[in-house]
């Protein structure tokens, strides 16, 4: 069980556990956003799958699994079946449920980035509600079709954060709120900054450590890709995509030599 065990760990990223529960053991791995368990004979079985890290491994007397949601810091209750248990207060209903987080998810598109040198995770987070509807959606071709309609509270006000998060205990270092939701990902460096843009067409540089804001600039159109970084002839870039413009961003020559060869 000793080398099977030390297999599986090999595999996993930050893994929570091991928690030994109904004959197998337990693991929470968190790049992979999975929760995995192992049987005696060394094989492993995804048993649940989400959107973002999930952290804490629990059980109710009824057999079924807890788990927090890192990025929204929800609760989830995980049934046998590695599916979800619906509440029944938030059903979708003829009159409309508010739900949260919306439709479009707490994390979703957004891509979220590990920094090795602070072993933090960031991800941007969307704070929002929606009301679902059960009623049948008629269907035309070429329009989405999801088969019910949601659609925003009328006082509810989107917002978002970036999130530095400790992806081994869960815990939220620091967050930086923006005005509206955004869909832009984040991007870490070697120099100790964190990259993120937002609807208000502004990109940001942040201190990887404290969240600072250290650098902003109006790029003119929402951000909705996530940057991105290379090397060239000793110089590091930064890209970003705004609008119908892709603008790239470096240290001046003088700079550049104070600090040395370009890194990741």
């Amino acid at each position: 069980m000793g080398r099977k065990l030390e297999t599986v760990l090999d595999g996993l990223a930050f893994p929570e556990g091991p928690r030994w529960h109904d004959g197998r053991l337990w693991f929470s791995d968190m790049h992979a956003h999975e929760v995995v368990a192992m049987t005696p004979d060394g094989r492993r079985e995804t048993v649940f799958s989400h959107s973002g890290p999930v952290s804490g491994l629990a059980w109710l007397p009824g057999g079924d699994l807890l788990v927090v949601s890192m990025v929204d810091m929800l609760l989830l209750r995980i049934g046998a079946d590695g599916r979800p248990r619906l509440l029944p207060a938030a059903s979708p209903s003829k009159e409309g449920t508010v739900v949260c987080p919306a439709g479009a998810g707490a994390t979703n598109w957004m891509s979220p980035t590990f920094s090795p040198q602070t072993g933090l995770v960031y991800v941007v987070a969307r704070e929002q509600c929606d009301i679902f509807t059960a009623l049948p959606q008629p269907f035309h071709p070429g329009h989405p079709y999801i088969g019910s309609v949601y659609y925003k509270p009328v006082d509810d006000k989107p917002w978002a954060a970036l999130r530095a998060l400790d992806p081994t205990t869960g815990e939220m270092k620091w967050e930086f709120k923006y005005v509206s939701a955004p869909w832009s990902g984040a991007l870490s460096t070697a120099g100790g900054l964190v990259f993120a843009g937002d609807q208000e067409g502004y990109f940001i540089a942040f201190d990887a450590r404290t969240g600072k804001d250290l650098w902003h600039f109006q790029t003119g159109a929402p951000i909705i890709a996530g940057p991105m970084t290379f090397s060239l002839d000793q110089k590091q870039y930064v890209v970003i995509a705004s609008g119908d413009a892709l603008m790239a961003f470096t240290l001046p020559d003088e700079a550049v030599a104070a600090t040395g060869p370009a890194s990741k």
